[in-house]
């Protein structure tokens, strides 16, 4: 939260008008300039300040390429998941919350409203998301459709997304540490139970499937619990961590009966639903360049009306 804190006050400082995103797995930097070599200086001057974060991050520098850009990520193309409509959502939750503070209103306002209207004309309004994709991959090589009881670490928007899974084959728990209204909440809607982080150990013992999706900065699941949840055990353990950055120990992977996957390793998955949407993808493309070019005119006019010639410039890590 800090870190975030610090992005977003020191982009404020080095730009005209600044916006500074923040989702599970990217970080992205919108802002103005005087003109493109003013960018290029003061984007420097982000990367110098935040070396770790934007170390392999890429650059839009002009009005055009950062619209393009904004509407991919807004109507779902540059997400792993094609189509999914959680960033949308997120992108509305983030304006929402950032007014008073927030730069760039008329911007994000068109982005966002023709975003919607692009992922409709393109065909990607009943786009998959990332829990339908895990469930799927949870009953793969299970002919029998056994009923699973799957445990959740986490409270968040993925947390959520697992819990409008409702099925008669699945028993969902939901565990936090703090939040626990919030875990009760989902439990609720997912028809299961809410249990404490401190009895993580006790309920994953007992459980087909255990999933971590929080926001934490370090391990949730240490190789030691991890260690005795598999000591416990007499079959299998399904463990998959959906974080950025990572919940499980990594080297838990290695336990015997412990089968760990995360976002990389579910690349696979996603590159096989993204193949069935290249249509769609296409259509997606040529709406947007055409949408960005409306748009880049329009901003362009407002410049005129007083922006004084400022240039759109972002800047993506992720």
């Amino acid at each position: 939260y800090h870190e975030k804190e610090r992005i977003k006050f020191f982009s404020q400082k080095v730009l005209i008008n600044a916006s500074a995103l923040f989702t599970c797995n990217r970080v992205e930097i919108y802002g103005l300039t005087e003109d493109k070599h003013s960018a290029n200086r003061e984007i420097n001057l982000i990367k110098s300040a935040f070396p770790e974060i934007f170390r392999e991050a890429y650059v839009k520098n002009s009005t055009f390429k950062t619209l393009e850009h904004a509407l991919g990520l807004a109507s779902g193309i540059e997400s792993q998941i094609i189509g999914e409509a959680e960033i949308l959502k997120q992108l509305y939750s983030w304006r929402l919350n950032e007014i008073g503070a927030f730069s760039l209103k008329y911007f994000w306002s068109k982005v966002l409203s023709s975003s919607a209207k692009i992922k409709e004309k393109a065909g990607l309004i009943k786009g998959r998301n990332i829990a339908e994709i895990v469930i799927k991959d949870i009953y793969e090589g299970d002919p029998n459709n056994k009923r699973k009881k799957i445990v959740i670490v986490g409270t968040g928007k993925v947390a959520d997304l697992f819990a409008e899974v409702i099925s008669d084959n699945i028993e969902m728990f939901f565990v936090s540490g703090k939040k626990q209204k919030r875990s009760r909440q989902l439990a609720k809607k997912a028809k299961g139970e809410a249990v404490i982080l401190d009895n993580l150990t006790d309920i994953a013992s007992e459980a087909d499937v255990l999933i971590s999706a929080t926001s934490s900065p370090h391990y949730v699941v240490s190789f030691e619990q991890m260690f005795e949840i598999g000591k416990r055990r007499k079959n299998d353990l399904k463990v998959y961590d959906l974080a950025v950055p990572r919940d499980v120990e990594p080297i838990s992977g290695s336990i015997p009966g412990i089968f760990l996957k995360n976002l990389d390793d579910l690349n696979e998955d996603f590159k096989k639903y993204n193949g069935l949407f290249s249509g769609e993808i296409n259509k997606a493309k040529e709406l947007i360049y055409a949408e960005a070019e409306i748009i880049e005119k329009e901003l362009i006019e407002n410049v005129a009306k007083g922006w004084n010639k400022a240039e759109p410039a972002g800047i993506k890590t992720g």
